[in-house]
C-alpha cells in the first residue's frame, strides 16, 4: 500500500481527507436530480393516461441507477471520493459500523473494527 491512502492498483484504502480506513460504497447520483424526476412525474401524472409519467420516472431512475458509477464515502467525516479503482472493494453502507463510530461504547449494534478497515470486507448481512 502506498503512503497516501491508495493501494498499488490505485484503489482507495482509507479516506484522503481524514485518513480513516472505514469507507462505504454508494451510487454517485445527485439527490436533486432524483427529486426533480419525481416532482416532474408527479405533476404530469394527472395529465398522462394511467399515470404513465410515474412509470416513466421509475424506468429513468432504474436506468440511471444501472449506468452511474459508484463513489466511496467516509463513515467519519463524510468525504466523498470518486474515480478510484475498485480494488480493494469496500462494502455498501453498514449500520453497525455507523453506530459504533457515532456512539462508541453506547452503541447497541456496533461491531469491532476489522483489521485494515473496510477494504475487501464482505457485504453487510442486513
Amino acid at each position: 500500500m502506498l503512503r497516501d491512502g491508495l493501494s498499488s492498483g490505485r484503489g482507495l484504502v482509507r479516506c484522503l481527507a481524514c485518513g480513516h480506513p472505514e469507507l462505504y460504497r454508494q451510487k454517485d447520483f445527485p439527490k436533486s436530480v432524483g427529486i426533480a424526476i419525481v416532482v416532474v412525474a408527479a405533476v404530469a401524472a394527472p395529465f398522462t393516461p394511467y399515470y404513465a409519467s410515474l412509470f416513466a420516472a421509475a424506468l429513468i431512475d432504474a436506468l440511471l441507477y444501472l449506468a452511474l458509477p459508484e463513489r466511496l464515502v467516509c463513515y467519519v467525516c463524510g468525504a466523498r471520493h470518486s474515480g478510484f479503482a475498485n480494488d480493494p472493494r469496500h462494502p455498501r453502507f453498514d449500520r453497525e459500523i455507523d453506530e459504533r463510530l457515532k456512539y462508541g461504547a453506547r452503541a447497541v449494534m456496533g461491531k469491532p473494527m476489522r483489521a485494515g478497515g473496510t477494504a475487501g470486507a464482505p457485504e453487510p448481512e442486513h
